[in-house]
């Protein structure tokens, strides 16, 4: 019997391992886009899903009703354990539709998302409910019933609705018209009890649109008092920042809240209207200085009698001992500076009292100090003509309070390193008078510590270009032509490649312009007028060259025909010429 008994429970037990082993869950889809109650306008929509699963996905596919019945769109194979896909869909007519998207796996195992997302195609127009707020509460029997809309589209018509004939049911419709427009529907004699209402609206496309969602009211005396519900902080707690968060909750089972208040010491201090009933509210308020603060809150609700509901009495005492907060931004540390001008940035915050002002330290000596701080980034000291050097640094602050709350910021460390050795710059030309109006300016310049990065040409202090492809050491050249004729001067500042560029000027030079309008001056030195040469075939004729211009080339004309011509003439000095062939006997004529 035993054998039996154990048996029988292994067969159980074999029998149950095959289900426990092929037992698995079926993907997990989300709908990314379009988001859920998108309005779009030109029809094209990019849906996007995403899904994920234990084994491997095979394929996404987007189900929708843009043909007036569910059915399968499109499917695209996916792999992986995580995936997402888009599809695309246009020209989508005008009206609402709903979407989904459905992933399958390698084992079969297909599943939707958990909701269908819907989406409207066309500019609907989009209804507001201003007034009654919900939960508004009259004794009167009279409500006015406020509702406004918009739309790309001519408005048509707007409707009021509610319950309370004890069925949801039309009210009464009015006609409107353009693209923004308002009702106002006025009820009267309305019995006790509670109700909701919304609007409804048209347009010329026939397109409609609610209100959000339907609005509550109540119509009869409202009795009940708003219940308000202090959280935080309890009662005697020591607050030492000077800024202090009051935690609360309001309810009114009749009503809405219209608005909650903070009291100090039976003062008002702030007032809220956006108050959510039944979840967490608060004040935060800083800048609270040393004293004990007796502190409540009153809520108003919605009511006609608008009844008011207060929290019990607590007191928060502060006593400001936290020290102002510095962060130092600028320079970073272990900086290297190249010029000796540094600006020091800061930021310094303070909850309580605010700060009274903030020092530099410099190498553990007070540099300077700023008694207008502005709680932010927006703190610096400058100094300027630090000289060569290592130097630590740090920021300083005192807070406003009684108790003077002092900090110091983290000290960092930066390096002066000035370069003074500049360009070395020569002038070569011009510094003479010019006949023709274009100039070649030439010099030289040399740098010992960096590379040249630019140099520039100043004519009569004026900028007129400059160089960036510098050839240390060799002639560098600035060209200039048709300058009109007047006196000038030049020089060049040429930049080297360090961080601060350090500059060197050259000496200033001057040069004129005077266009040459005047031929050659010409003295024949030999032989003289009408000489007579005896015993020579070959005849050398002297003479001198002056000109404004240089010379280009002098010619012997013997006879009216040219004989000889030289290229490399000196003006003002003895010329030679001779002949290119014998002379014999007769009359020359040379000129």
């Amino acid at each position: 019997m035993r054998k039996k008994k154990i048996l029988l429970v292994l067969i159980i037990f074999l029998f149950f391992i095959p289900i426990l082993v092929i037992a698995s869950n079926p993907p997990f889809v989300t709908l990314e886009h379009p988001e859920a109650n998108l309005r779009d306008n030109d029809g094209n929509i990019a849906f996007k899903c995403n899904a994920t699963d234990d084994e491997k996905l095979v394929n996404i596919s987007l189900y929708h009703n843009i043909s007036s019945v569910w059915q399968l769109n499109q499917t695209q194979n996916i792999s992986g354990v995580a995936n997402y896909t888009y599809f695309s869909v246009s020209n989508i007519l005008n009206n609402t539709y709903s979407w989904n998207c459905q992933a399958i796996d390698n084992e079969s195992l297909s599943i939707f998302s958990n909701f269908n997302f819907t989406f409207t195609i066309g500019a609907l127009p989009h209804t507001y409910l201003d007034y009654p707020l919900t939960q508004t509460s009259d004794s009167i029997g009279n409500f006015s019933f406020n509702c406004s809309v918009e739309d790309t589209y001519n408005l048509v018509n707007i409707s009021l609705y509610h319950n309370m004939s004890g069925i949801w049911q039309l009210n009464q419709t009015r006609t409107i018209s353009g693209t923004s427009n308002f009702s106002v529907f006025n009820l009267v004699d309305i019995p006790d009890g509670d109700y909701i209402w919304n609007c409804l609206a048209y347009d010329n496309e026939s397109q409609l649109d609610w209100g959000s969602s339907n609005r509550s009211f109540r119509e009869g005396i409202d009795s009940d008092t708003p219940s308000v519900i202090l959280t935080s902080p309890i009662n005697s707690t020591t607050n030492y920042e000077g800024q202090v968060l009051f935690d609360f909750n309001a309810s009114d089972i009749s009503s809405g809240i219209t608005n909650c208040s903070l009291y100090f010491n039976n003062t008002l201090n702030t007032t809220s209207s956006s108050i959510s009933e039944y979840s967490s509210n608060y004040f935060l308020v800083s800048g609270l200085t040393n004293s004990d603060y007796l502190w409540r809150i009153e809520c108003t609700d919605l009511s006609t009698e608008s009844n008011k509901g207060y929290s019990e009495n607590r007191v928060v005492s502060v006593i400001d001992l936290t020290a102002p907060v510095i962060s130092i931004d600028e320079p970073q540390n272990n900086t290297i500076d190249l010029n000796g001008d540094v600006t020091f940035s800061y930021g310094v915050f303070d909850d309580g009292y605010g700060v009274d002002n903030c020092s530099l330290f410099i190498n553990g000596a007070l540099n300077q100090t700023n008694n207008f701080i502005t709680i932010s980034w927006e703190n610096k000291f400058d100094v300027r003509e630090i000289t060569n050097g290592n130097y630590n640094w740090y920021i300083y602050c005192i807070d406003k309070s009684p108790n003077r709350n002092e900090n110091m910021s983290v000290e960092r460390s930066f390096v002066v390193n000035i370069e003074t050795i500049a360009p070395n710059l020569t002038l070569i030309s011009p510094n003479t008078i010019d006949t023709d109006g274009n100039i070649t300016f030439k010099y030289i310049v040399v740098d010992l510590n960096s590379s040249i990065s630019h140099c520039d040409l100043y004519i009569n202090n004026i900028f007129n270009q400059s160089n960036t492809n510098i050839t240390e050491n060799s002639v560098e050249t600035f060209n200039i032509y048709n300058l009109v004729e007047s006196g000038y001067n030049w020089y060049i500042n040429c930049f080297d490649n360090t961080l601060y560029q350090t500059r060197n000027k050259s000496d200033t030079w001057n040069f004129s312009v005077i266009y040459d309008r005047a031929p050659p001056t010409i003295n024949l030195l030999y032989p003289q007028d009408r000489a007579t040469i005896t015993h020579t075939k070959y005849v050398n004729f002297i003479y001198n060259v002056n000109d404004a211009s240089d010379i280009s080339n002098c010619s012997l004309i013997i006879n009216g025909s040219r004989n000889v011509t030289l290229t490399n003439i000196s003006k003002g000095v003895t010329q030679h010429l001779t002949t290119t062939g014998p002379l014999y006997n007769g009359e020359i004529h040379q000129t």
